[in-house]
């Protein structure tokens, strides 16, 4: 087999935590965390070898085809080359329900970097999580916290909530407080009266890596039903292809 000199994985089981890489219909799965890979054949045999076995493998290993040692050796050191700066980064940008996002993106290290704008959301108090399920996982789930100690607060020390049969009284008036979760400030207010809750989200970038996108930014995966990570792929990697 011919070894390319960059070597990048295709995919990411998070199932068993695996890397995997594809050369010539050989098929190989990485797992980094237990220094373990497996190695499937284009005739159906599998080998589940530790990363000390490549190191000095026996010579019926090495004979299986030409470059296969090399290319397993150049799998395994890409995780540890992936993060290194390399300029490479392709900037991008597109729409999804009006609302565009913009990027860059390294193609040899599936780094991704995403700018996501500002938003300002009204809502009853039990549609936040229901209506925004990202809320709930934004700064790894510290905002929603604060957001319900904040809340609790509010109905503990106002007045019961009143049963409106009426229209209430315009303009409706928020007196938010800052909540800071992470290293980012959020504008936040509860109305008890009018079970009105007001979340105002700053301007945010979210750094994750194109394979695991869904566990590296959970918020990232629930924008627009779930479609916004096939929408980021899909754009990624037409432009990794064309430029």
């Amino acid at each position: 087999m011919i070894v390319p000199d960059l070597i990048t994985p295709i995919d990411f089981d998070k199932n068993t935590n695996e890397f995997i890489f594809t050369l010539e219909n050989y098929i190989l799965r990485i797992n980094y965390q237990e220094e373990v890979f497996e190695l499937q054949t284009p005739n159906q045999l599998a080998y589940n070898e530790s990363f000390e076995f490549i190191k000095s493998p026996p010579e019926w290993f090495d004979t299986i085809d030409f470059g296969l040692v090399e290319w397993i050796r150049k799998a395994i050191e890409w995780n540890k080359t992936k993060s290194q700066p390399q300029d490479v980064t392709k900037p991008f940008s597109f729409k999804v329900e009006g609302i565009i996002y913009t990027g860059t993106f390294n193609p040899r290290t599936n780094e991704l970097s995403l700018s996501i704008p500002s938003k300002t959301i009204i809502c009853r108090r039990d549609s936040i999580t229901t209506d925004f399920p990202e809320v709930q996982f934004m700064e790894n789930g510290e905002l929603i916290t604060k957001v319900t100690d904040i809340i609790i607060d509010k109905i503990k020390s106002g007045s019961s909530k009143k049963d409106l049969d009426y229209p209430p009284s315009l303009p409706l008036v928020f007196r938010p407080e800052t909540i800071i979760a992470g290293y980012r400030m959020f504008d936040f207010d509860y109305n008890v009266e009018l079970d009105l809750a007001l979340l105002m989200i700053p301007n945010r970038e979210i750094q994750a890596n194109l394979l695991t996108i869904e566990t590296d930014a959970r918020e990232l995966a629930e924008l627009h039903q779930g479609m916004l990570c096939d929408v980021i792929r899909s754009v990624v990697y037409e432009k990794s292809i064309s430029e």
